[in-house]
């Protein structure tokens, strides 16, 4: 894929109400990329890459070419606070586990937040 390629795609935005939806929209972008699997399964830093064959190095050099482009897929939603907040991540499921253990608690509290707001509302109606 070119560079020119990745400018086809309107990355989802992510907010802080908009966890589960913005999840879902940025699965199915990096999953149409075929790299969801290498943000799944997590790409590992070989400690000795001279010691590996010259096909290892060429597996190894595309799964850190799928990470990078999963991890350019996720940068692209974010705005400033939220990169800052995965910057030092070095793989895209790192970034993906930040972003996850940080808003998913808020959108579980929203979700609790209005359910309550309904049961109230059924409650007086």
């Amino acid at each position: 894929m070119t560079n020119n390629a990745l400018n086809l795609f309107q990355s989802p935005h992510l907010t802080k109400r908009n966890y589960d939806n913005w999840c879902h929209q940025i699965k199915v972008l990096i999953g149409s990329q075929d790299v969801w699997e290498v943000l799944e399964k997590c790409y590992i830093q070989h400690k000795n890459e001279d010691s590996l064959s010259q096909n290892e190095k060429k597996a190894l050099s595309k799964i850190k070419k799928n990470d990078q482009q999963a991890l350019t897929f996720i940068y692209q939603g974010l705005d400033e606070a939220m990169f800052e907040m995965v910057s030092n991540a070095s793989t895209s499921k790192e970034a993906w586990g930040m972003l996850k253990t940080s808003l998913k608690g808020v959108d579980k509290v929203k979700k609790v937040h209005y359910k309550l707001s309904m049961e109230s509302l059924n409650f007086y109606g």
